[in-house]
């Protein structure tokens, strides 16, 4: 069933300015690496402030998810409209680029917070850090399972295909070490589809000859 969607607020400055030291901190530290006071300090207000505008840190977590969703390009769509507008190439490439265009799009901040998310034991936080994903890996199965129908035999699951490639990349954004540069991460992400695309078609469609310039 279809989570609600996020949806931004309306906020005092004082309150804007906690929750986006709260969003700062929630991203870096996690929900139980940040402390009440923390925010405060960050945000330059008294503890009081944060307990008096968003009643607890639970309270003001879940106004920190919703926020950094609802800011969120709407990454299913996204990914939609570059599958709606690809060539007609072979299936590895347009979906493997339209994959690496949705990976680069994706902020690291919100990522971390939906992890956390996902982690937790609230059902709320849960469905509202699952939606945005589950929407994506959906249109990705849709496209994965229309591109392979006459390709394979036998035909894979796409709809645990398109979940395990997302959810890992989703899991790669927010893990990889903060050194590694730009190019290498990219280089890190196009193995990862590549051993992807070994998983799940026969070697002689995981790896298509190189077309022919005309």
């Amino acid at each position: 069933m279809k989570q609600a969607k996020a949806e931004p607020v309306k906020l005092t400055k004082a309150a804007a300015q906690i929750l986006e030291a709260a969003i700062e901190l929630f991203a870096a530290y996690g929900y139980f690496g940040t402390t009440i006071r923390h925010i405060a300090q960050k945000a330059k207000v008294i503890p009081m402030t944060v307990y008096r505008l968003f009643k607890n840190k639970p309270s003001l977590f879940e106004m920190a998810l919703r926020t950094v969703i609802a800011r969120s390009v709407d990454q299913a769509q996204f990914l939609k409209t570059v599958f709606d507008n690809k060539d007609n190439g072979n299936v590895r490439a347009f979906i493997t680029a339209a994959v690496l265009r949705w990976y680069e799009s994706v902020p690291q901040q919100p990522a971390r917070l939906m992890m956390y998310a996902c982690l937790s034991r609230n059902e709320q936080w849960q469905g509202l850090a699952y939606s945005p994903l589950e929407d994506i890996i959906e249109v990705l199965a849709e496209t994965l399972d229309e591109g392979i129908d006459k390709k394979a035999k036998p035909r894979p699951n796409a709809a645990v295909a398109a979940r395990t490639l997302i959810l890992g990349l989703f899991q790669f954004k927010i893990t990889h070490p903060k050194m590694r540069s730009a190019r290498q991460e990219k280089a890190a992400v196009e193995d990862i589809l590549n051993q992807w695309w070994m998983g799940i078609f026969p070697p002689s469609l995981a790896n298509p000859p190189a077309s022919k310039s005309t």
